[in-house]
């Protein structure tokens, strides 16, 4: 017999939050305040595409997955939008994270059409990044 592997696969969904949930951090952490961080229905938004995908219900999932990439354009945009009246060197530092919601976004949104490697997960520091 062959032991199954604890393989956590990374699909749209669990992308966006996970970049929303960075977000929402990183705003906190350079005391940015939000008018909203989107955390309870960004639970509920990832179970239910998770629910939708598994019953192969995809038109419902795919307009799930949209919301969520809606949620993470609103926090990066207020993110940026208050981050003009702080100094640079916090600037300089939200301009990363910034970077990989907005990408992430647009590559579950594009799908196959994007430009540069996709990204497949976030970590603390960098992203993880492939070919394909």
């Amino acid at each position: 017999t062959v032991m199954p592997k604890a393989i956590a696969h990374p699909t749209d969904s669990k992308l966006l939050e996970t970049s929303r949930d960075k977000l929402v951090e990183v705003a906190k952490a350079n005391g940015i305040a939000l008018k909203q961080t989107f955390e309870r229905e960004g639970k509920y938004l990832t179970h239910k595409a998770g629910r939708y995908g598994h019953s192969k219900q995809y038109r419902r999932m795919r307009k799930v997955i949209k919301r969520q990439g809606t949620i993470v354009g609103r926090l990066s945009r207020e993110i940026a939008r208050k981050a003009n009246t702080l100094s640079e060197a916090v600037q300089e530092a939200l301009m990363q994270p910034l970077g990989r919601a907005n990408r992430i976004r647009l590559q579950v949104k594009q799908g196959k059409n994007t430009k540069g490697p996709k990204i497949y997960r976030l970590l603390q520091g960098r992203s993880i990044s492939g070919r394909g």
